[in-house]
Protein backbone atom coordinates (compact mmCIF):
# COMPACT_ATOMS: atom_id res chain seq x y z
CA UNK A 1 0.00 0.00 0.00
CA UNK A 2 1.50 3.36 -0.67
CA UNK A 3 1.78 5.99 1.28
CA UNK A 4 -0.89 8.04 0.44
CA UNK A 5 -3.46 5.31 0.44
CA UNK A 6 -2.10 4.44 3.81
CA UNK A 7 -2.90 8.30 5.38
CA UNK A 8 -6.46 8.04 3.42
CA UNK A 9 -6.98 4.40 5.09
CA UNK A 10 -6.63 6.37 8.52
CA UNK A 11 -8.56 9.24 8.08
CA UNK A 12 -11.66 7.08 6.99
CA UNK A 13 -11.29 4.69 9.52
CA UNK A 14 -10.74 7.90 12.43
CA UNK A 15 -14.41 9.14 10.97
CA UNK A 16 -15.66 5.53 10.80
CA UNK A 17 -15.05 4.87 14.60
CA UNK A 18 -15.34 8.83 15.78
CA UNK A 19 -17.93 9.03 18.43
CA UNK A 20 -21.37 10.43 17.62
CA UNK A 21 -22.09 14.26 16.37
CA UNK A 22 -20.27 16.28 14.20
CA UNK A 23 -16.88 15.69 13.04
CA UNK A 24 -14.52 18.33 11.48
CA UNK A 25 -11.70 18.22 9.17
CA UNK A 26 -9.43 20.81 7.90
CA UNK A 27 -6.61 22.72 6.38
CA UNK A 28 -5.13 26.15 6.25
CA UNK A 29 -6.37 26.12 2.89
CA UNK A 30 -9.37 23.71 2.15
CA UNK A 31 -7.79 22.68 -1.03
CA UNK A 32 -5.86 19.99 -0.99
CA UNK A 33 -5.95 17.45 2.05
CA UNK A 34 -9.32 18.48 3.12
CA UNK A 35 -10.96 19.33 -0.55
CA UNK A 36 -9.82 15.37 -1.59
CA UNK A 37 -11.33 14.45 1.65
CA UNK A 38 -14.52 15.88 1.22
CA UNK A 39 -14.73 14.80 -2.47
CA UNK A 40 -14.38 11.31 -1.01
CA UNK A 41 -17.15 11.49 1.85
CA UNK A 42 -19.77 13.35 -1.19
CA UNK A 43 -18.35 10.48 -3.39
CA UNK A 44 -19.16 8.11 -0.99
CA UNK A 45 -22.86 8.87 -0.75
CA UNK A 46 -23.00 9.25 -4.14
CA UNK A 47 -23.63 13.49 -4.36
CA UNK A 48 -23.35 13.88 -8.47
CA UNK A 49 -20.00 14.89 -9.91
CA UNK A 50 -20.72 18.84 -10.17
CA UNK A 51 -21.78 19.11 -6.67
CA UNK A 52 -18.51 17.64 -5.52
CA UNK A 53 -16.85 20.23 -7.64
CA UNK A 54 -18.60 23.38 -7.41
CA UNK A 55 -18.11 22.35 -3.16
CA UNK A 56 -14.39 22.47 -3.89
CA UNK A 57 -14.30 25.89 -6.15
CA UNK A 58 -16.17 27.58 -3.94
CA UNK A 59 -13.61 27.31 -0.72
CA UNK A 60 -11.04 29.72 -2.34
CA UNK A 61 -14.00 32.30 -2.45
CA UNK A 62 -15.12 31.84 1.07
CA UNK A 63 -11.45 32.56 2.77
CA UNK A 64 -9.99 34.99 0.02
CA UNK A 65 -10.81 37.77 2.45
CA UNK A 66 -8.73 36.42 5.68
CA UNK A 67 -5.28 37.63 6.78
CA UNK A 68 -3.38 35.05 6.48
CA UNK A 69 -5.18 34.03 2.70
CA UNK A 70 -3.94 37.72 1.50
CA UNK A 71 -0.50 37.32 2.47
CA UNK A 72 -0.19 33.58 1.18
CA UNK A 73 -1.55 35.09 -2.61
CA UNK A 74 0.56 38.08 -2.28
CA UNK A 75 3.67 35.35 -1.31
CA UNK A 76 2.85 32.92 -4.18
CA UNK A 77 0.21 34.34 -6.46
CA UNK A 78 -3.53 34.30 -6.96
CA UNK A 79 -3.57 31.38 -9.84
CA UNK A 80 -1.30 28.96 -7.08
CA UNK A 81 -3.93 29.35 -4.43
CA UNK A 82 -7.05 29.60 -6.46
CA UNK A 83 -9.31 25.99 -6.07
CA UNK A 84 -10.12 25.87 -9.91
CA UNK A 85 -12.71 23.26 -10.99
CA UNK A 86 -10.39 21.72 -12.77
CA UNK A 87 -8.16 20.74 -10.27
CA UNK A 88 -10.58 18.38 -8.63
CA UNK A 89 -11.69 17.80 -11.86
CA UNK A 90 -8.44 15.79 -12.54
CA UNK A 91 -8.93 13.45 -9.20
CA UNK A 92 -12.74 12.94 -9.66
CA UNK A 93 -12.01 11.61 -13.19
CA UNK A 94 -8.77 9.37 -11.99
CA UNK A 95 -11.25 7.84 -9.60
CA UNK A 96 -13.90 6.93 -11.93
CA UNK A 97 -11.95 5.81 -14.88
CA UNK A 98 -9.67 3.82 -12.44
CA UNK A 99 -11.96 2.67 -9.94
CA UNK A 100 -15.41 2.75 -11.11
CA UNK A 101 -16.58 4.45 -7.98
CA UNK A 102 -15.12 6.41 -4.87
CA UNK A 103 -16.20 3.43 -2.94
CA UNK A 104 -13.86 1.16 -4.67
CA UNK A 105 -11.21 3.37 -4.68
CA UNK A 106 -11.42 3.15 -0.70
CA UNK A 107 -11.85 -0.36 -0.62
CA UNK A 108 -8.36 -0.66 -2.48
CA UNK A 109 -6.79 1.57 0.01
CA UNK A 110 -7.69 -0.95 2.48
CA UNK A 111 -11.08 0.64 4.55
CA UNK A 112 -13.19 -2.39 5.18
CA UNK A 113 -16.73 -2.44 3.99
CA UNK A 114 -17.98 -1.85 7.39
CA UNK A 115 -16.28 1.24 7.83
CA UNK A 116 -17.28 2.51 4.69
CA UNK A 117 -20.99 1.40 5.95
CA UNK A 118 -20.72 3.83 9.33
CA UNK A 119 -19.52 6.41 7.37
CA UNK A 120 -22.52 6.48 5.14
CA UNK A 121 -24.78 5.66 8.22
CA UNK A 122 -23.84 9.28 9.01
CA UNK A 123 -24.58 10.73 6.54
CA UNK A 124 -28.28 9.68 6.17
CA UNK A 125 -31.02 10.46 9.43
Amino acid sequence: MKNQEAKIKNIFEVIANAEDGAILFHCSWGRDRTGIIAMFLLGLVHVNKQDIIQNYAITYDLIKDLEYVKQDVLALGERKMQTLPEYIKKAINHIQENYATFENYLLACGISQEDLNKIKARFVL
